[in-house]
């Protein structure tokens, strides 16, 4: 707004055509009459970039462990404010729905469970136009199942995380269910040793 270029002459309008954020600045007119020059007040024009969205991206990784906190996330800048986000999920990557409460940027899952694996993708709208982000697929594995055992005063209490628990007076079978079994499970021994392990479906 203090040195000026001109940029057109003849006529009392200037018209920009595809215009870019460098057309962005002030303009005014100077009318000449019998070699006098008269300066119109300026006006300013603002040309903001068109919105633009990068890919989601998953982290820590894009395929985790249950019980994992995953975040999404995505790069987004340009068009005119207000600026707001929403996050989609797709079982299948066709069809997407909005997750409540998904706005922010990033987008924090906490602890994942299987269910929650699927397509994720960020719709991110400037004034009135919005760009969706290319999807991320997130992949969630069952977490490896364990078991351990807590020793105690004439018992053993067995912990595990998935499956069912199976039980043998030896190591090589036969293996029999314990279809009343739940962890914690304690154990009072009865006999001079039994072997457990897990089956998984």
């Amino acid at each position: 707004g203090v040195t000026y270029t001109n940029v057109g002459t003849g006529t009392n309008y200037l018209m920009l055509t595809s215009v870019t954020p460098g057309n962005s600045g002030y303009y005014h007119l100077v009318f000449t009459a019998n070699g006098n020059p008269m300066i119109s007040s300026p006006v300013q024009l603002t040309v903001h970039a068109l919105p633009s969205i990068g890919a989601a991206v998953a982290a820590p990784a894009s395929t985790v462990n249950q019980g994992t906190s995953v975040t999404l996330s995505c790069t987004t800048a340009g068009g005119v404010p207000p600026y707001s986000q929403q996050w989609q999920a797709s079982l299948g990557g066709v069809t997407y729905t909005n997750i409540t409460g998904g706005t922010s940027m990033p987008l924090s899952l906490g602890a994942v469970t299987v269910a929650q694996g699927g397509y994720y993708r960020c719709v991110y709208t400037a004034g009135s136009l919005s760009v969706t982000s290319a999807p991320v697929l997130l992949t969630v594995n069952s977490a490896p199942p364990t078991l351990g055992f807590t020793p105690g005063a004439g018992s053993l209490t067995l912990n595990w995380n998935s499956g069912l628990l199976l039980e043998a007076t030896n190591v090589m079978g036969p293996w029999t269910t314990n279809m009343s079994a739940t962890s914690p499970f304690i154990v009072t021994p009865t006999g001079p040793q039994m072997f457990y392990r897990l089956l998984v479906p």
